[in-house]
C-alpha cells in the first residue's frame, strides 16, 4: 500500500483534530529517526567516522578579527580550514583553539567531509531499504531515505560533533601531559621511566 494511502487510515475522523496524511508520515519519520538516533551501535559507528574523518576549522569572531593580529599567539590558527583530525592528536593546538573560543575570539567548527556523510548515508539506507521493485516499495523506500537523512542530520552529526570536541580535548591534554612528563624526567636527570620514583613524580606534577 502506498504510504499516503496507508497513513489515511490513521487520520482522526474528528474534523477539529484531523491531520493530513503527510503530517502523520512526518511524525512517524520523526519517531523512527529519534529511536535510531539513540541506537548504541549506530552511535558508535558514527563516532568512529568522526574519529577517522572529522575536519577542524576555526572562524574568528568580530572581536577576534580585531584582536588577533600577526603577533598574537592565536594567529597560527585564526583562519584554520578543514584540518584533518589526525593531524591534531599529537599537538596542543586544539587546547589553544578552545582557549580562543572561551575568550570569544573564535568559533570552533567540526564537520565531516561531504563524501564521508554520503557514504554513511548510502550504507545505512542500503541496510534499511526494501529490495522490492513495486511502486509502493519505491514510495516506502523514499520515506526510509528521509528517515536516514533525518537521523544523520538531526541526531548523529550533533552527537558526533560534541563527542569529537571532548575526544580531541582529552587527546591534546594527554599529549601535553606526556610531553611535560618527558621534560620533567630530563630536568631531574631520570631519562629512564623505570628509574623514576612515581611517588616523588606525582608530588612534583
Amino acid at each position: 500500500m502506498n504510504p499516503i494511502v496507508y497513513a489515511e487510515q490513521f487520520v482522526d475522523p474528528d474534523p477539529l483534530k484531523a491531520q493530513q496524511p503527510e503530517e502523520l508520515l512526518a511524525r512517524a519519520r520523526m519517531l523512527l529517526a529519534t529511536e535510531l538516533g539513540k541506537d548504541p551501535l549506530l552511535r558508535n559507528e558514527f563516532r568512529k567516522l568522526f574519529r577517522d574523518e572529522a575536519q577542524i576549522s576555526v572562524e574568528p569572531t568580530d572581536r577576534g578579527n580585531l584582536k588577533i593580529d600577526e603577533r598574537h599567539p592565536y594567529f597560527n590558527f585564526k583562519y584554520l580550514l578543514h584540518k584533518d583530525i589526525k593531524e591534531m592528536l599529537e599537538s596542543s593546538q586544539f587546547l589553544h583553539i578552545l582557549a580562543a573560543e572561551a575568550e570569544h575570539l573564535a568559533n570552533v567548527i567540526i564537520n565531516l567531509p561531504t563524501q564521508a556523510v554520503n557514504d554513511f548515508e548510502r550504507r545505512l539506507n542500503d541496510a534499511f531499504a526494501s529490495d522490492s521493485f513495486s511502486d509502493a516499495a519505491r514510495a516506502w523506500n523514499a520515506e526510509r531515505l528521509r528517515v536516514v537523512q533525518d537521523v544523520i542530520q538531526q541526531h548523529l552529526i550533533p552527537m558526533g560533533t560534541k563527542w569529537t570536541r571532548e575526544y580531541l580535548r582529552e587527546e591534546a591534554e594527554d599529549y601535553l601531559a606526556s610531553r611535560c612528563a618527558s621534560h620533567l624526567r630530563e630536568v631531574i636527570g631520570l631519562s629512564a621511566p623505570e628509574n623514576l620514583d612515581l611517588t616523588l613524580f606525582s608530588v612534583l606534577m
